[in-house]
């Protein structure tokens, strides 16, 4: 916070030394080359649309705008992963529900496989 309000007063500063510059060439200007500054300027205000967001709060806001363009599509994204999480932890919750209906369901007891040597007396006993 203190970094931004430094940076803030730096580009204050440097903004008052631009317009001291050009506030010092404007009187080396003289009245017509003015007057058809100010016109050209008031003609091209005119054609740019009135909720253009330049037009209202300058470059650096439509930058601002651009930012947070940004932040929504990395919440859209993050949506997104968060709902693909779910949807495998449900298809992971089946899978398991399936897996203890088939425990259940089976001639043998759940003990059963959980013995070590029944692999191998599977393997022997298995019919070819």
């Amino acid at each position: 916070m203190k970094r931004e309000i430094e940076q803030n007063d730096i580009e204050k500063t440097q903004a008052k030394a631009i317009v001291a510059l050009l506030d010092q060439d404007l009187a080396s200007i003289d009245a017509l080359t003015l007057s058809n500054l100010k016109y050209g300027r008031e003609k091209a205000l005119s054609r740019i649309p009135v909720n253009e967001v330049v037009a209202h709060r300058g470059v650096l806001h439509l930058l601002g705008a651009h930012l947070h363009h940004q932040k929504r599509w990395i919440a859209i994204i993050g949506l997104l992963l968060l709902l693909s999480l779910l949807f495998i932890m449900r298809e992971n919750a089946q899978d398991i529900g399936q897996s203890d209906a088939y425990l259940l369901s089976s001639e043998l007891p759940p003990e059963a496989y959980l013995n070590e040597g029944f692999d191998e007396w599977l393997s022997e006993n298995s019919q070819p």
